[in-house]
């Protein structure tokens, strides 16, 4: 308990944002770093609760795994629950349904100029990858399967899916 009574946190602060960000860097902004950031914090408080001196680990290592693990779980956990709600089939929105830019958008002028820019450009990038890479993306992207189901339909393993669908978005990128 006399961790908690100084400031010792404040050492760390900086390591857990550190690790918040490389983790909303690998989920691509589908996780929010805010929340990642106070899972981290939540993790400090917690080691810092329950470290055991005489244990073998060192605090500053024990520290770290608590809150690398910390945020890796909040971000797995957010992106499911993202990619949950996300199922709904793309296109028309259902007679009655709530129209997603009337909710009072937080993007920026700037994001909405790109956004469309990137929407209208988006079939004529995909129709550019090679068949194998599009039709992952086709399939894991728009008709949510799961890369399972899509390696069923493609002919490859769950894996070979994955990568040809990661190829596919890399070139996305780099041409967007």
């Amino acid at each position: 308990m006399q961790r908690l009574q100084t400031d010792w946190w404040r050492e760390y602060q900086d390591f857990v944002k550190l690790v918040a960000r490389s983790v909303a860097r690998a989920y691509h902004g589908r996780v929010d770093y805010e929340e990642l950031c106070q899972s981290g914090l939540l993790a400090l408080v917690e080691a810092g609760r329950r470290f055991d001196p005489s244990r073998e680990a060192t605090f500053p290592a024990y520290v770290r795994l608590r809150v690398r693990y910390a945020v890796a779980d909040a971000a797995r956990r957010e992106s499911r629950q993202k990619n949950y709600h996300r199922r709904e089939p793309l296109g028309e929105s259902p007679p009655g349904a709530p129209n997603p830019s009337a909710r009072g958008s937080r993007r920026s002028p700037e994001s909405e100029v790109m956004l469309s820019r990137f929407t209208r450009n988006l079939p004529a990038q995909l129709n550019a990858l090679p068949a194998a890479e599009r039709n992952a993306v086709l399939h894991c992207d728009f008709e949510h399967m799961t890369f399972r189901q899509a390696a069923g339909a493609l002919g490859l393993s769950p894996a070979g899916v994955l990568r040809t669908r990661r190829r596919a978005l890399e070139r996305l990128r780099r041409a967007m």
